[in-house]
C-alpha cells in the first residue's frame, strides 16, 4: 500500500500549481518558470504568459504559421495563443496549456499526435477536440498525454503498442481517458510508452520489449497501466525512449530508472538483456535499478539517450551519452558516463532533457541549455554546439 506524501517544491513548480475559477469551475493555471527541450527545438514561457520557441521549424513546431529548414538559433514568439501556463516540445510538435487550461497543440502530426482529430501538420497552435480542461500536459514521440483537474489521465496519437493506456492498440486523434480509476499526480509519454504517479507509485504501460513498463517481464506489452516492480515509493516518474526513470520523496530518497540501458542511460551497471528489434540484444532492466554516483534528487527528466535531475543542493546531475556535450560538462566524450555534475555550478529550478540538448531554469528564472545545436536549439544565436550551460536570449532583445 502507497502513502500520499508531500511533494517537494521543485516537484510542484514542474507540474503546476493550480486553483479553481469558483464561478466558471474551471481550473485555473498558476504560471511558473518554465522551459522544455524538444528533439531539435525548444520552448519557454515568459513571465507575462508568452510563448516563445527557437530550434527546428521543418514541421511548424516553432509555431509561427510556416515551415522552413533554417536553424531560429533565438526564441520566436508563438502566434495565436492566449496567455499560458505550460509548454512541452516533443518530437518535431509542441503542446502548450493556456492559463484556464484549454490545450493546444502544432507542429508533426503523425498518428493525430496532436489531438485535433486530423493527421496534417499544423503550424499554428490547434485547439485539442473535445474542449477539455487540463492541469499537465506532456508531449512524447508520437503521442500526448495530459491530466485533468480531478487526476484523470487522457492520451492521443500513436497507439499501437498500448502506449494510450485505454485497453487497446489503436491510435487516435482526439484524447482517449486512460482505462482504470487510478487518480494521476504526474503522467509522462515517451517513445512507445508512458509512464504516470498514483498514490505515491510509478505505473506504466506500452511496449516494453527493453523492460521500459519495469513489470519484471521484458516482453509483457500492456495497454493499460500496470505497477512497476520493487514496490517503491516515487513522487514523479518519467518516460523516455525505451527507459523510465522516477525519484522517491524526501531528502534521502533514492532516484530509480528501468528499461533500455544501451547508452548508460539507467545511471547503473546492467548484467541483463532484453530482447530488442530484429532479434538484437540489448543491455537492459526490467526492474527499477537505483542511480549512481549522485545525491537524493528532487527531480528528474529524461530524453533519448540521457537523463538529468535536480539534487538538494539545487545543482544538476546528469548521465548517459555526451556526444554532443548533453550531459554539459564541459567537454564532449564518446564514453558512456556516469551520473555527475553539470559545470558551472548553477542552481536550478527545473530541468528538460531531449534529444541531445538538456535545458533548465535557474533559481533566479535564468534559462540555459547546452549540447547539440546544429538547429539553433540552444537558443544563443548561434549554432555552435555548447558542451557547457549557455544562456538562452530569453526573451530575445
Amino acid at each position: 500500500m502507497h502513502r500520499n506524501h508531500t511533494i517537494t517544491f521543485a516537484v510542484l513548480v514542474a507540474l503546476a500549481a493550480t486553483s479553481c475559477d469558483v464561478g466558471t469551475n474551471t481550473p485555473i493555471i498558476i504560471i511558473p518558470p518554465s522551459v522544455s527541450a524538444g528533439y531539435s527545438h525548444a520552448c519557454a514561457i515568459d513571465v507575462d504568459g508568452t510563448a516563445r520557441c527557437w530550434g527546428s521549424n521543418r514541421y511548424g513546431e516553432l509555431g509561427i504559421g510556416s515551415t522552413d529548414t533554417l536553424p531560429h538559433a533565438t526564441p520566436v514568439k508563438v502566434g495565436g495563443l492566449p496567455k499560458v501556463a505550460l509548454i512541452s516540445a516533443g518530437q518535431n510538435r509542441t503542446c502548450a496549456l493556456s492559463v484556464s487550461g484549454a490545450a493546444f497543440c502544432w507542429g508533426r502530426n503523425s498518428f493525430g499526435a496532436l489531438g485535433a482529430g486530423d493527421t496534417v501538420t499544423h503550424t499554428s497552435p490547434t485547439a485539442v477536440s473535445g474542449g477539455q480542461t487540463f492541469t499537465s500536459i506532456s508531449t512524447g514521440w508520437n503521442h500526448t498525454c495530459a491530466r485533468s483537474g480531478t487526476g484523470l489521465a487522457y492520451c492521443w496519437g500513436y497507439g499501437v503498442y498500448g502506449q494510450l493506456g485505454n485497453g487497446t492498440n489503436v491510435s487516435s486523434s482526439t484524447p482517449q481517458q486512460v482505462s482504470g480509476s487510478l487518480t494521476f499526480t504526474s503522467i509522462s509519454p515517451g517513445e512507445t510508452h508512458t509512464c504516470g504517479t498514483a498514490d505515491g507509485a510509478a505505473y506504466c504501460w506500452g511496449y516494453n520489449a527493453h523492460g521500459a513498463i519495469g513489470s519484471g517481464n521484458p516482453t509483457d506489452t500492456k495497454l493499460d497501466p500496470t505497477l512497476i516492480s520493487g514496490g517503491h515509493d516515487i513522487a514523479v516518474v518519467r518516460a523516455g525512449f525505451r527507459y523510465s526513470c522516477g525519484v522517491g520523496f524526501g531528502t534521502s530518497s533514492a532516484t530509480y530508472c528501468w528499461g533500455m540501458n544501451l547508452y548508460g542511460t539507467l545511471g547503473a551497471s546492467t548484467p541483463q538483456t532484453c530482447l530488442g528489434f530484429s532479434d538484437d540484444m540489448f543491455p537492459c532492466s526490467v526492474t527499477p535499478v537505483e542511480v549512481q554516483g549522485i545525491p537524493a534528487l528532487s527531480y528528474v527528466a529524461v530524453g533519448t539517450h540521457h537523463s538529468c535531475g535536480i539534487g538538494g543542493d539545487g545543482l544538476a546531475y546528469c548521465w548517459g551519452t555526451n556526444l554532443a556535450g548533453e550531459l554539459g560538462r564541459g567537454t564532449p566524450s564518446s564514453a558512456v558516463q556516469p551520473a555527475g555534475p553539470v559545470s558551472g555550478s548553477l542552481a536550478y529550478s527545473l530541468i528538460s532533457v531531449g534529444d541531445r540538448t538538456t535545458c533548465g531554469i535557474t533559481v533566479n528564472g535564468a534559462i540555459y541549455c547546452w549540447g547539440s545545436n546544429a538547429t539553433g536549439a540552444i537558443g544563443d544565436g548561434t549554432t555552435t554546439d555548447a558542451p557547457a550551460p549557455t544562456r538562452v536570449i530569453f526573451p530575445p532583445q
